[in-house]
């Protein structure tokens, strides 16, 4: 995969409401109320295994392959690590 040249306004959020950018701890609540983490897992499997094994793979190389896979990893370790983060934040509230 080629790194692109941004412009601006992508480097800041722009699918968050203006409350949601005031308190983004409310989209980490909402995504972790709306799946379980094996559920989160799943979802980010099938849509790395769609990526890499549909009509879509046949325009990859092996290079753009495996960043694929490590890009899901990574994105998989930050899941763990907020869900983390929203345990502790529960738990907290309740002490």
């Amino acid at each position: 995969m080629q790194t692109s040249v941004f412009p601006e306004w992508q480097h800041r959020p722009f699918r968050l409401t203006v409350e949601e950018i005031g308190d983004p701890n409310q989209v980490l609540i909402r995504f972790f109320n709306d799946r379980t983490l094996p559920q989160h897992r799943e979802i980010l499997w099938e849509l790395l295994s769609t990526a890499i094994g549909g009509k879509s793979a046949e325009f990859l190389d092996g290079k753009e392959v495996g960043e694929l896979v490590f890009y899901c990893r990574q994105l998989e370790e930050f899941i763990e690590a907020v869900s983390l983060i929203q345990q502790k934040d529960r738990s907290n509230e309740i002490d």
